[in-house]
């Protein structure tokens, strides 16, 4: 008897309840308003069945489908906070490192700011990055430009801002992203 009710559960379950209902009462709609035969109203049931299954899993993918937009729209506004945020953090570091690189830039004695201007106005090494420079022997106010970048390195130990490379007469000065642009701002006020 346990078998039989497991058997009947499992049949149920398999079939789904309410489509194997509707079915049932096409069936018996058909047996007794259209024709009293019971192989036209097992087919009837047949029919109906495969057409209310075919509109339930429609209706079940419709409603996957709009869980799975749901979802995608929930992942992307994450996404999009989690990169707003980061780069709202970014723009904040840049601006606190520039406000920093601004304030020992005006720290620096006149000569100095005047050395590392004239630095920063050195024409760019052809094909080479942006923010280097090359001092060599014989361009103008050398003296000047050489003892500013070595007062920044030696005085103020800021490798992060003004990188060295000795090369045969000359040096190679590469100057950080940040402080370049608090060189440009201050020569763009001198002009």
């Amino acid at each position: 008897m346990g078998e039989f009710f497991a058997s009947i559960k499992a049949f149920l379950e398999k079939v789904n309840l309410i489509t194997f209902l509707l079915a049932l009462a096409v069936a018996i709609a058909v047996y007794q308003l259209l024709v009293r035969d019971w192989l036209w109203a097992l087919f009837g049931f047949c029919i109906s069945y495969a057409v209310f299954a075919g509109v339930h899993s429609l209706y079940n993918a419709y409603r996957l489908n709009l869980k799975a937009k749901s979802e995608e729209k929930k992942v992307r506004e994450a996404n999009a906070l989690r990169m707003q945020t980061e780069n709202a953090k970014m723009q904040e570091e840049k601006e606190q490192r520039g406000a920093y690189l601004r304030t020992i830039f005006a720290s620096l004695p006149e000569d100095v700011k005047e050395g590392l201007i004239l630095l920063y106005k050195l024409p760019q090494p052809e094909g080479g990055f942006d923010n280097a420079r090359i001092v060599r022997e014989g361009i103008e106010n050398i003296e000047i430009i050489s003892k500013a970048f070595h007062e920044v390195g030696i005085f103020l130990n800021l490798d992060s801002i003004l990188e060295f490379k000795r090369s045969i007469k000359s040096t190679i000065v590469t100057i950080s992203p940040d402080f370049l642009e608090v060189l440009e701002e201050n020569a763009n006020k001198i002009k």
